[in-house]
């Protein structure tokens, strides 16, 4: 395997060929691919420079960056074309095949399959108002039933939701105490982007408030926290500004103290969605999260 090296007396040897990788879509496994021949490339390279002894491998430091950039490369690529992070960028990263990676893949794969059932009709129309083609008839018909779809499948989910929040309810709350309402909701100081999916559920009885982290991906309780309402101190309610947008949003903040030593505090703002009289209701502007 040549690669070229000029050098001002000549050439000393000429790159001979070029690889050709390519999968179904040439997008996940092939830049898991095209990784595995960089790094290869790279230490054939230092070794011709003398950077390398002949029997020498890469340092760690180096080949972490390598797999970094290899790994951003997918991930900028894969948002591109399918809308989401690629696949096995957990693998690129970290040269193994973790069980967090696999939970990872598994939840782009469904985000993958939302986006190409519900949005890319959208994206389709778009495309053709801009090139100033005429739309067919069947994809107006697919435009429209995409909408129906979509309706239909923010429904489920806002109910499954509410599912969650009750199962939560009959999980956490004993026989002793009498339970005053639930609420899924984001969790502020986990979740610094602008993401409206229910990550915690905040359950109150007439002794305590409970929390709990609520994992969207394996759709589980994953830990959850008791606080006596005696141990409250002060709740706070007003507008953050987002991290990553121009705008704010309303939170609130609940102060406690814990073992007699304040500073313990929860932040939360409204999800996606809201619940009243055991109907799940779509929060549609921040005009309503904001009500809520």
């Amino acid at each position: 395997m040549n690669l070229l090296v000029a050098v001002q007396a000549g050439i000393i040897c000429e790159q001979l060929g070029v690889f050709r990788v390519n999968c179904i879509d040439c997008l996940d496994r092939t830049n898991v691919m095209q990784t595995a021949l960089a790094r290869a490339i790279m230490e054939i390279q230092f070794r011709k420079y003398g950077l390398l002894h002949p029997e020498q491998v890469l340092p760690v430091s180096c080949r972490f960056l390598c797999q970094q950039l290899w790994a951003n490369n997918g991930d900028v690529l894969s948002h591109q074309y399918a809308g989401t992070a690629a696949l096995k960028g957990d693998f690129t990263r970290t040269g193994e095949l973790r069980f967090a990676g696999l939970v990872k893949d598994g939840y782009n794969s469904a985000n993958r399959y939302y986006l190409n059932r519900f949005k890319d009709a959208y994206r389709q129309v778009a495309i053709d108002v801009m090139l100033g083609d005429t739309m067919s008839e069947d994809l107006l018909a697919l435009n429209s039933k995409s909408q129906a779809d979509e309706m239909q499948w923010m429904l489920n989910k806002d109910e499954h939701m509410m599912h969650i929040i009750d199962d939560c309810r009959k999980l956490l709350v004993p026989d002793s105490e009498m339970c005053l309402g639930g609420w899924g909701l984001v969790d502020c100081d986990s979740d610094l982007g602008d993401s409206e999916d229910m990550n915690a559920i905040l359950i109150l009885t007439n002794h305590a408030f409970y929390v709990a982290d609520y994992i969207e991906e394996m759709d589980r309780i994953s830990q959850f926290h008791r606080v006596s309402l005696e141990d409250l101190e002060l709740m706070e309610m007003g507008p953050i500004t987002s991290v990553f947008k121009n705008k704010k949003v309303w939170c609130i903040r609940i102060n406690y103290t814990h073992n007699n030593y304040s500073g313990y505090f929860y932040t939360f703002r409204t999800a996606g969605t809201r619940f009243f009289n055991n109907m799940a209701i779509s929060i549609r502007s921040s005009e309503e999260a904001a009500g809520t």
